[in-house]
């Protein structure tokens, strides 16, 4: 989970090294304070001059706000999650596949960059 552009730098290093994909996720709710645009600009920037080549993924979290989730998808991001009663999971499941994109994708284990004090080592310890 990546919060900022150093994250992002930290996180595909590690991949390098290790030689294994990963996929950025933003923080829960990110989709609503931060928005599509910023999110995909931080994983730009941080990626910068960094081979994306191991970039498995990335999935912006939307909560519980559909609106957020479509307004994402729309903007071309790949891949949203979104906590919604199944109905709604459908609707904007069918929405997301007509762009060529997905809701609620299999991530796996995720580890959450805010509180490490060096990122990058923590990243190369969790995939290793």
């Amino acid at each position: 989970m990546v919060h900022d552009a150093a994250h992002v730098q930290a996180a595909l290093r590690a991949a390098h090294a290790s030689g294994r994909p990963v996929t950025l996720v933003s923080a829960p709710g990110a989709g609503h304070y931060l928005g599509a645009g910023y999110f995909h600009a931080m994983i730009e920037a941080g990626a910068a001059g960094i081979d994306t080549a191991l970039i498995a993924g990335t999935v912006l979290d939307c909560d519980d706000r559909p609106g957020t989730a479509l307004a994402a998808l729309r903007a071309g991001m790949p891949a949203v999650r979104l906590r919604a009663g199944s109905e709604v999971l459908r609707k904007v499941g069918e929405i997301a596949r007509k762009l060529g994109a997905a809701v609620n994708p299999e991530t796996g284990p995720t580890l959450d960059l805010l509180d490490e004090a060096e990122p990058e080592r923590a990243c190369r310890n969790w995939l290793d």
